[in-house]
C-alpha cells in the first residue's frame, strides 16, 4: 500500500499495474546483479560455468532481498571486489525500500531534479547514508587492530571489509563470521544499527530509518522550542509523529522483553541478549553464540522475536493509521504541564486547580455550565467566574477552548452530541447558558439536549425574532436577544434622549436620564412622576 501511495495509485484496478512495476523494478535490479557478478564469479569456481551461473543468480536474488543465505559454505567472497561490491550495491538498493527505488527510477526518466523527489526518498536516502558514514567510521575506528574482521593488514582490504560491516547490519547479515570477535561497545553499536532497520517497504527488518529520522526531528522541534516538526521546507503531520513514537516505544519494548528473557534462559549476558534480540528483530542473521539447539526455549523466543520484527511495526503503523473516531468531549489541556516531566508546578493556579478549588466552594454558589465563548459567552463565563459562582465553559472550538482554559475551567465538546451531555452531567448544573449565535440549528439542538437532561433553569440566546420563537415553544425559560437589545440601546443612546438604556423580562425598561430643570430642588414625592408619568424612580 506504500509503494501504491507513492505511486499515486488510489484505484483496486491499478494494483496491476503496481505489481508491474514492482517486479520489473526487482527482476532489472537482479539481472543486473546477475551480470556483473558472473566474471570475477567464472575466476573465484575456476572456469566452472554451471557453478558460476548458479552462485551468481543465488547471490543476485538473496542480496536484493536481503536474505542473507549465500549457495555454499565458501561464504560472500568480500575480498573480491568483483564479487563483493554488486552484493553490497544489491544489498544496499534493497534497503531502500520500493517506494524510494520506484520514486528514483520515475524521476530519472522524467529528468527531473533531487528537488522534486518526495519527502520519503529525501528521509530515507539522507538517513541512510547518515548512517552508512557513521557506522563505517565506527569500524574503522573501533575495530581498526580487530583481526577477526580485519584479518589482513592492508588498507583497501580493510576499507572493503569495513564498508561490507556497515552496511550488512541493517540489511542482508552477509559474513557474519566475525561479529562475535567484536568488542562489546561495538556490539551495543550494532544492536542500535540493527533496530533501526532499514528503509519502509523494504525487505528488511527494524523500526525503519524513516522512523527514526521522524523520531530524530521531533527531538530537534523540542529541544530548539519549535511546536512544527519540518525537514526539506515540509511539515511532518501530527500523525506520522504520533506513529513514529508509538512504533518505536513498542518496539523496544519487545526488544528488551525479548532480551531479558534469553537472559534467564541462557544465563548470558545483557549486552549478548540485547544483540541477539534485535538481531532476530531486524532480521539480520547475525549471532554472538547466545542460541543453541539443545536450548529450545532460546530459539522460541528468537523466533518469535523474528515474527514480531516482520510483522510489528507494521501492525502498530496500521492500527495507529485507522480513522480516530471523534471523541464527544475533549478534556482541557493542562496549562502548568511540568509536573509531568518532573518539575515543580508554578505559582500560579491551573485548570484543574481551579476546578477543586471551585468545587470546593459553598453551596449557597451557583453552578453554571456555559456553551459557546464566543464573546457573549466568554463575557458571561468571566462575569460569573469573577462574582465567585461555579462556572464550566463549554465549546467545540479547540481554540477557543485553549483561549479561554488559562482563566476558566473549559471543556471541549460538541453538546449537540447526547453522549457529551451525558459525559459533562449537565443535570448537576444549576442553570445553563447557551451562548450560541451563529447555528440556529446547533442552539435548538443543545437547548432540547439540556432540557431533556433535567435542567430547569435555562438561558438561551437568539438571534432573531424566529428563533426566539423556536426556543421559547421548546421550553427555554429565559430569551436572550443580545444583538436587538443592544441595538435598540444604543439606537436611544445616539438618540440623545437617555444616558443609558437597559430592557428587562416583561413590560418594564430601566432608563437613566438627566433630572428634568422641574424637577430640580424638589422631592419625589413633590414632583409626583410616579402619578404623573407611570415612573418609577429607583435610583438618584
Amino acid at each position: 500500500m506504500l509503494t501504491a501511495n507513492e505511486l499515486g495509485t488510489t484505484k483496486l484496478s491499478e494494483v496491476k499495474g503496481v505489481l508491474t512495476v514492482v517486479l520489473g523494478t526487482s527482476i532489472i535490479a537482479e539481472v543486473l546483479t546477475f551480470v556483473l557478478l558472473l566474471p570475477d564469479l567464472f575466476r573465484v569456481n575456476h572456469g566452472n560455468m554451471g557453478r558460476t551461473l548458479w552462485q551468481a543468480l543465488f547471490y543476485a536474488v538473496s542480496a536484493y532481498n536481503n536474505t542473507g543465505f549465500t549457495p555454499d559454505a565458501t561464504g560472500l567472497h568480500v575480498n573480491r571486489w568483483g564479487v563483493g561490491l554488486p552484493i553490497l550495491i544489491s544489498a544496499f538498493i534493497g534497503t531502500l525500500g520500493f517506494p524510494v527505488v520506484l520514486n528514483l527510477v520515475q524521476c530519472a526518466r522524467r529528468r527531473l531534479s533531487p528537488k522534486r523527489w518526495t519527502l520519503h526518498t529525501k528521509l530515507t536516502l539522507v538517513t541512510t547514508a547518515v548512517l552508512v558514514a557513521t557506522s563505517l567510521a565506527w569500524f574503522l575506528l573501533v575495530e581498526w587492530s580487530n583481526t577477526g574482521l580485519f584479518p589482513a593488514d592492508d588498507p583497501g582490504m580493510k576499507m572493503r571489509r569495513a564498508m561490507s560491516a556497515a552496511v550488512m547490519p541493517r540489511s542482508a547479515g552477509f559474513d557474519i563470521s566475525w561479529v562475535p570477535e567484536v568488542t562489546n561497545e561495538t556490539k551495543v553499536f550494532m544492536s542500535i544499527l540493527m533496530f533501526i532497520g532499514a528503509g519502509s517497504s523494504s525487505t528488511a527488518g527494524g523500526i525503519r530509518v524513516t522512523t527514526f529520522a521522524v523520531i530524530l526531528l521531533i527531538c530537534r522541534a523540542a529541544f530548539t522550542g519549535h511546536r512544527d516538526v519540518t525537514v526539506f521546507r515540509r511539515r511532518i503531520p501530527r500523525r506520522i509523529q504520533m506513529t513514529a513514537v508509538s512504533v518505536t516505544t513498542a518496539c523496544f519494548a519487545l526488544v528488551m522483553v525479548g532480551a531479558m528473557m534469553l537472559m534467564f534462559t541462557t544465563g548470558c549476558a545483557f549486552v549478548d541478549a540485547v544483540f541477539e534480540a534485535c538481531s532476530a528483530f531486524s532480521l539480520g542473521g547475525y549471532s554472538v553464540g547466545v542460541a543453541s539447539a539443545g536450548n529450545p526455549a532460546s530459539l522460541f523466543i528468537l523466533s518469535a522475536e523474528m515474527i514480531v520484527g516482520r510483522l510489528g511495526p507494521l501492525t502498530i503503523a496500521y492500527s495507529i493509521s485507522r480513522p480516530m473516531a471523534p471523541e464527544p468531549i475533549r478534556y482541557p489541556q493542562e496549562k502548568h504541564y511540568r509536573w509531568l516531566i518532573g518539575h515543580s508546578i508554578g505559582a500560579q493556579q491551573s485548570d484543574i486547580e481551579r476546578t477543586i478549588i471551585m468545587a470546593a466552594k459553598p453551596s449557597g454558589n451557583k453552578s453554571v455550565l456555559v456553551i459557546g465563548l464566543g464573546r457573549f459567552g466568554g463575557s458571561v463565563a468571566a462575569t460569573l467566574d469573577q462574582m465567585g459562582q461555579d462556572v464550566l465553559a463549554v465549546d467545540k472550538n479547540p481554540e477557543l477552548v485553549a483561549r479561554w482554559s488559562a482563566h476558566l475551567p473549559t471543556i471541549q465538546a460538541d453538546m449537540t452530541d447526547v453522549l457529551a451531555i451525558e459525559q459533562i452531567d449537565a443535570s448537576q448544573f444549576d442553570t445553563a447558558v447557551v451562548a450560541i449565535g451563529d447555528s440556529i440549528e446547533a442552539s435548538v439542538i443543545i437547548t432540547g439536549n439540556l432540557l431533556d437532561a433535567g435542567v430547569s433553569d435555562l438561558w438561551a440566546k437568539s438571534v432573531s425574532q424566529e428563533h426566539a420563537r423556536i426556543l421559547q415553544r421548546i421550553g427555554a425559560r429565559h430569551i436572550i436577544n443580545a444583538e436587538t437589545d443592544a441595538g435598540k440601546r444604543v439606537g436611544h443612546l445616539v438618540a440623545g434622549n437617555y444616558l443609558d438604556y437597559i430592557e428587562i423580562d416583561g413590560p418594564y425598561t430601566v432608563v437613566k436620564v438627566h433630572t428634568p430643570l422641574y424637577a430640580v430642588g424638589r422631592s419625589i414625592e413633590d414632583v409626583q412622576v410616579h402619578d404623573k408619568y407611570g415612573v418609577t424612580v429607583v435610583g438618584l
